[in-house]
């Protein structure tokens, strides 16, 4: 049974690892059903993700200043995400960098044409209200340099659907199983900590919980 809108304590995570790789079953989104969700269109400015450098790239005139943490990886059927802690402006956030597989009959991924997508400091209230099951999906819009990025997220029964898309691209999708969304919302929730050391998570959900329920 759904329990959505119950807050879900737990304690803080401190112990982290430089990548961590988790395995879920890929969900084509034509199977998943149309739920209700708000889209947020957010501060245009900050979700230009295409002016920001990328790990590993050098562009001394971008702005913000970014910084890239530990990463976390999530492989699918079809596709696989890294979930990576980045540090922008002193503020810590998460993004997403989605690829799909090359269909050359391995099981690697095309990561030289990923799909960057990088929450906001006021969505990643939406990304972890979902984690924690407080809301049941959310969609993140007008990304990237032409608004043309987005992002959905959706539980459906024990399973996080995860979706990224880029206009005129394939979208790429994973549905999480229980386990890696478990992991994931440890990796989320402690790197949102960070910006604020004097809060519990068990405080961090339940001050979720009375903003979602208010």
């Amino acid at each position: 049974m759904d329990n959505y809108g119950q807050p879900v304590p737990y304690q803080n995570h401190n112990q982290r690892q430089d990548t961590v790789y988790c395995n879920s079953l890929y969900q084509s989104e034509g199977g998943r059903q149309d739920l209700a969700s708000t889209p947020y269109m957010g501060d245009p400015q900050i979700q230009n993700d295409d002016e920001v450098p990328e790990r590993g790239g050098s562009n001394a005139a971008a702005k913000p200043q970014v910084d890239y943490g530990p990463s976390m990886k999530i492989y699918g059927g079809s596709s696989a995400f890294t979930i990576i802690e980045s540090e922008i402006n002193g503020f810590q956030i998460v993004c997403v960098e989605a690829a799909l597989v090359k269909g050359n009959g391995t099981k690697q991924f095309d990561w030289e044409n990923k799909v960057l997508f990088r929450f906001t400091r006021q969505e990643m209230y939406f990304f972890l209200a979902v984690l924690n099951k407080l809301l049941k999906s959310f969609d993140f819009n007008m990304h990237g340099a032409n608004n043309t990025k987005s992002l959905h997220l959706e539980w459906q029964q024990d399973k996080l659907f995860m979706s990224v898309r880029d206009t005129n691209t394939k979208a790429r999708a994973v549905a999480v199983s229980a386990p890696d969304a478990f992991l994931l919302t440890m990796f989320t929730t402690n790197c949102f900590l960070k910006n604020f050391p004097q809060i519990s998570a068990e405080q961090l959900v339940n001050t979720l919980f009375n903003y979602v329920n208010s």
